[in-house]
């Protein structure tokens, strides 16, 4: 059953199906004016050594959000459109 967040809150799950490092570290989904909405996340670390998570919103396809709050399927996303 798919996690489903409260109204401005989310989760992110390890990706534990990544096949490469292009793929999302983290995924998840968050609630926004009732409707879940997939994101996913990138670990990095910054030129002073800092780790953070780089997001991405997925507001296409909303069966997404919650197939990934399964956290059962690895889909694909292309970060070419990150601006970092």
């Amino acid at each position: 059953m798919p996690i489903q967040s409260n109204e401005g809150m989310g989760v992110l799950f390890i990706n534990r199906n990544r096949a490469n490092d292009k793929q999302p570290t983290h995924e998840g989904n968050i609630c926004i004016d009732g409707r879940q909405i997939r994101i996913v996340a990138w670990q990095r670390k910054s030129k002073a050594g800092n780790m953070f998570l780089a997001l991405s919103v997925d507001k296409g396809d909303p069966n997404r959000a919650a197939r990934a709050a399964t956290n059962d399927e690895a889909p694909f996303h292309d970060d070419n459109d990150i601006p970092f």
